[in-house]
């Protein structure tokens, strides 16, 4: 441990997606506090697959930790994507392999639903608070309105059961080149997030893998295939509700997700909180050590109109040391002179402090603040 200049604090800071990589910058702010830090890369570089370490750590080892942050949760990597990632696209292809909606229509089905539900929090500033408020039907656009409804209602069966949550109203402006594209070829011919739905489904969510051969659009059947899938899901998503002996430990988690995260689908990580509250026995008990906040207009991970970024640390740590337990966190939209920029950065303000400065909550450091809560 540090032998000086150390405030007796240790941080350690998951990997995310597929892993493969040190992510500095999620401990360097806990670093110029004063604290320890420590990351990894899951014993290996490059692309492979992983999930939402931190979540694993309250449901697997449980005194671990004192306090967790669990940042955009994979709930389900067999349900994220095979029906997730993969479900926008399947749905956009017509019968002669095409695409239905086209990218460049996406701004205006995007303003179509603000002009509708923007405005219901008070505020009419691109930024709806709460999309479960927002009832737009996509009929009212004729183009492509089946594509559309079929994105939020999310991942079915023939018989219309519900495999998988979609996304939320609002959210339009952040489908393209995930499930949307332009020239009428699908994303996953292009390398987008449908070639992770089909690595991960061919190599990792059956107990006998596709192989190189395998095809999410041809061979994946969302009759025949879920019952497989949840063969293996035990063995590495995180899945547990019953949170006890994290709870007993005196731990306590913080959950965030972005209402317009296009890689995780905001509802299952409401379904899981909500899950989880019903078997800790009521709200009461869970909101006592486990509290959730959804982020109006933030991106996956970070980025996003209104602003992604929250004083984390400080709000875990005033719960932890302190008792003062959040009923709502202030997430900030950043500004950066230019010469803060990394070297390369293409970033535009807003999209990640991380690229700004290791003090990014600096008064002036930011044009717009909003509450979030649950």
């Amino acid at each position: 441990m540090p032998t000086c200049g150390w405030n007796g604090k240790l941080m350690m800071g998951g990997c995310g997606g597929a892993c493969g990589n040190y992510v500095v910058d999620r401990v360097d702010p806990a670093l110029v506090r004063g604290q320890a830090v420590v990351t990894t890369d899951m014993g290996h570089q490059g692309s492979g697959w992983m999930w939402a370490w931190n979540n694993l750590e309250a449901q697997r080892v449980p005194t671990d930790f004192e306090g967790i942050v669990a940042g955009a949760p994979v709930w389900s990597q067999t349900g994220n994507h095979p029906f997730f990632t993969h479900w926008g696209e399947r749905v956009n292809i017509g019968n002669d392999g095409r695409t239905i909606l086209d990218a460049a229509k996406l701004p205006m089905i995007h303003d179509a639903v603000l002009a509708a539900c923007d405005a219901r929090d008070g505020l009419r500033d691109g930024i709806p608070q709460d999309p479960r408020q927002c009832d737009w039907n996509p009929q009212s656009i004729r183009c492509a309105a089946g594509v559309v409804r079929r994105i939020y209602e999310g991942a079915r069966n023939s018989k219309g059961d519900l495999l998988y949550a979609g996304m939320a109203r609002g959210s339009e402006d952040q489908w393209a080149g995930i499930w949307i594209s332009g020239g009428g070829q699908p994303v996953l011919l292009l390398g987008g997030p449908g070639f992770i739905a089909n690595s991960l489904t061919a190599y990792m969510t059956f107990m006998r893998d596709g192989g190189p051969g395998y095809s999410v659009f041809r061979d994946f059947d969302y009759d025949r295939d879920p019952p497989w899938l949840a063969l293996i899901e035990g063995f590495f998503s995180p899945r547990q509700h019953d949170l006890r002996p994290f709870k007993a430990a005196g731990g306590k988690m913080l959950l965030w997700t972005g209402w317009n995260d296009n890689n995780i689908p905001p509802a299952a990580a409401i379904d899981y909180y909500e899950t989880t509250t019903r078997t800790m026995g009521g709200t009461p008990e869970t909101r006592d050590f486990f509290r959730m906040f959804l982020l109006p207009a933030v991106n996956h991970c970070s980025g996003g109109l209104a602003g992604s970024e929250v004083d984390w640390i400080g709000v875990l740590e005033d719960w932890v040391e302190r008792g003062s337990a959040p009923d709502a966190v202030l997430h900030h939209h950043p500004v950066a002179p230019v010469a803060m920029l990394a070297a390369g950065s293409s970033h535009d303000p807003g999209t990640s402090y991380m690229v700004y400065g290791r003090h990014p909550l600096a008064p002036g450091s930011f044009d717009r603040v909003r509450p979030a809560t649950y």
